[in-house]
């Protein structure tokens, strides 16, 4: 049968087609790749297809996994995966708000998730494990000195 080709990207959108490798047209984008594996995973179900294709691109940054994604021998068996500019997957949570740390030169803080309640053992920031300092609803990562405002617009994960 036929193969349909899928494309999976953090600057997808689920409501899109997932048929297109980057949102088109640019500046105001009407198509272009999903979101999640999940839902490329359900397109190509809903397909009927025998065949499916889903790359994963990384170009646009961390795609974020907020569940398990489940796939099974009958509906997914000629699927393949692949992952292309560094695709990342990440369960983990999505920092923000990252604010100078007064405390600490050259350090930065953000608040945690689900108001501190969180228990984690790593920090990782635009996918390079970095050194956390305990508080009760701060971590702090140390930046590099030279040019710690590099960071404001990077990804952070716990």
């Amino acid at each position: 049968g036929m193969t349909i080709e899928l494309h999976v990207s953090a600057c997808g959108n689920d409501s899109w087609s997932g048929r297109l490798p980057s949102p088109q047209p640019p500046h105001v984008p009407v198509d272009g790749p999903v979101a999640t594996l999940h839902r490329a995973r359900d397109l190509l179900r809903e397909s009927m297809q025998s065949n499916g294709s889903v790359i994963v691109n990384g170009s646009c940054g961390t795609i974020l996994m907020n569940s398990t994604l489940r796939l099974d021998d009958l509906r997914d068996a000629n699927t393949s995966w692949a992952g292309v500019d560094m695709a990342v997957l990440s369960g983990g949570a999505m920092l923000s708000g990252w604010a100078p740390d007064g405390s600490v030169p050259g350090a930065w803080s953000a608040p945690l998730p689900l108001g501190g309640k969180c228990n984690f053992r790593q920090l990782w920031i635009n996918g390079g494990r970095r050194t956390r300092a305990s508080g009760e609803f701060l971590w702090t990562s140390l930046l590099d000195p030279a040019d710690p405002s590099a960071e404001l617009n990077r990804d952070g994960f716990m």
